[in-house]
């Protein structure tokens, strides 16, 4: 064999190895590729509610949302009372307390008299229910205003001075969807922690995280 062949096979198996170590770092990259896809779904259904509670205008998605929502925090016991217009939207349990939460989509900027009104009806109809004696029930409004907006161009106050008045004068509270989305994320960034995040659900008026 010639000095020219024997360097042409060479040549042919060098290409060939590279060849097939190519082929193996393809099906590699394809493999983690899929693994990759298959986590980004699951934390993309996950975190489902996240999105759902900034743009959803349908009040029981916005609901079933705000409940997920709660879980995720931390909060163990979380109940979504369907749709029966006689009970709050949702009920979170925590030690002593029950978080009684009514929920809102809004295309407007601010919350109505009507809104809430809607707490201290609510807090007529189940103060003195015997399912929560011993428990310290707090009233929440849960405001998705500016629906139709970009987080970016929402009021982040939604309160004028009428309204603010209630809210302090009956010890009730409001939170917007905005707001509890930033908390969130702060919460997974351990910014702040779940102690934080439950202390200042006990605000009265505007609750800022």
């Amino acid at each position: 064999m010639t000095d020219k062949g024997f360097v042409n096979i060479i040549n042919t198996v060098s290409q060939f190895n590279e060849t097939q170590s190519l082929l193996k770092v393809k099906v590699d990259l394809v493999r983690k590729t899929k693994r990759i896809k298959r986590r980004l779904r699951t934390l993309k259904k996950k975190y489902l509610f996240l999105k759902t509670i900034i743009e959803t205008n349908d009040s029981t998605t916005l609901e079933l949302a705000i409940k997920d929502y709660f879980k995720a925090v931390g909060y163990e016991n979380v109940v979504h009372t369907g749709n029966n217009t006689e009970r709050e939207d949702i009920q979170v349990w925590h030690e002593n307390t029950v978080y009684i939460i009514e929920c809102r989509n809004k295309e407007t900027k601010t919350a109505s008299k009507d809104d809430i009104g809607q707490l201290n009806f609510r807090k007529s109809l189940i103060e003195n229910l015997p399912e929560f004696k011993g428990h310290t029930l707090k009233y929440i409004m849960v405001l998705n205003n500016q629906w139709k907006y970009p987080p970016e161009k929402r009021n982040k106050n939604p309160l004028n001075i009428v309204i603010e008045k209630s809210l302090k004068h009956y010890k009730n509270s409001l939170v917007t969807t905005m707001e509890l989305y930033d908390a969130f994320i702060k919460f997974k960034q351990n910014k702040i922690t779940f102690s934080h995040f439950d202390k200042k659900l006990n605000q009265v008026g505007l609750i800022k995280f």
